[in-house]
């Protein structure tokens, strides 16, 4: 199969919810994902983003794993353990260290994703391609 050029990935029909804690990533994340046409909504902490997706049906969810009231990986348990959840795609994008790689993917997660060692560009980037599938 073909793949397409990630310029070429129509986006502004998608939509993606950022689950980040850390305001100014949070913001950085969302700025960029919207210069690239990507509508993005934003959630601080894993139980708003679960209130987010019972409402929103969202194409993407970039999650980080550290977060308060509800972590990231009880958000992809509830998510994941939900009929309607089991498609969601969901991207891990985090500074814990790559041992739970596996373990995030065994999860249900499409990808992990070291912060420390991806630049936003590239992070677009990877959306664009997963949105693009």
């Amino acid at each position: 199969m073909k793949k397409t050029p990630v310029h070429l990935i129509k986006t502004e029909n998608k939509k993606v919810l950022v689950v980040e804690d850390d305001r100014g990533t949070l913001e950085a994340i969302s700025f960029k994902l919207r210069q690239n046409n990507i509508p993005a909504d934003q959630s601080p902490n894993g139980e708003d983003a679960l209130e987010k997706i019972k409402k929103t049906k969202y194409d993407l969810v970039l999650l980080d794993l550290l977060l308060p009231k509800k972590s990231g990986f009880d958000f992809l348990r509830a998510v994941k353990s939900d009929p309607g959840g089991k498609k969601q795609k969901i991207i891990v994008f985090t500074n814990l260290s790559e041992e739970y790689d596996r373990t995030v993917k065994d999860m249900g997660a499409s990808f992990y994703i070291l912060k420390a060692t991806t630049s936003i560009n590239k992070l677009v980037e990877m959306i664009k391609n997963e949105l693009g599938k």
